[in-house]
């Protein structure tokens, strides 16, 4: 299976990375598209958290929600739903990503338990850390993750960095959950 993953135009690394100290400065961002640093009035919204995951409505998504968690080894992942594209996103933040010019576009892998999905990356930096996001295509993708043990993102064929998600089915549903809220309240 292969899933598209695009350059993407939104928040979305913005809001991920800042959950390293809940709101970071959002112009110490580089390689994200100007539009997506602009403060606004976006601030993320708290939903809830399970099993090391902290559950997010962006109001700069067309309410969309995000699941955020940080790993032992220091290294950030997000993935969530843009519902102003119909589609998804996934950000890391690690060191494996340096070898990524902020703005630059790669190819990357992902591998969940082993089933690859290839698509393209683009770096971004907050201080010094690096980081890449991805657009998913293939909301698909979000019951492949929930079923997963290891994830694994590897950029322009290096080995990259390998996730466990042995406690992220819980998570997910959360996610899933909390943009099934997201979308009723938006139909009334």
């Amino acid at each position: 299976m292969k899933i598209v993953m695009v350059l993407a135009a939104t928040a979305v690394c913005t809001a991920s990375v800042a959950m390293a100290d809940k709101a970071p400065p959002k112009a110490k961002i580089e390689g994200v598209p100007a539009q997506a640093t602009d403060e606004g009035d976006g601030a993320l919204i708290e939903w809830g958290g399970m099993a090391g995951w902290d559950l997010f409505v962006d109001p700069t998504l067309g309410n969309g929600c995000m699941a955020i968690a940080e790993f032992e080894d220091g290294t950030w992942f997000t993935i969530g739903f843009d519902m102003t594209t119909g589609g998804g996103y996934m950000t890391s933040v690690d060191p494996v990503w340096s070898v990524v010019a902020a703005g630059a576009t790669v190819p990357v892998t992902v591998a969940l338990d082993g089933s690859d999905y290839t698509g393209e990356a683009t770096g971004f930096r907050l201080g010094d850390q690096t980081g890449a996001q991805a657009d998913i295509a293939d909301v698909a993708f979000f019951g492949e993750l929930a079923k997963t043990k290891v994830l694994t993102l590897s950029p322009k064929g290096t080995e990259g960095v390998s996730l466990d998600l042995a406690d992220a089915s819980a998570a997910m549903s959360g996610l899933i959950d909390c943009q099934d809220e997201q979308n009723a309240k938006s139909a009334d």
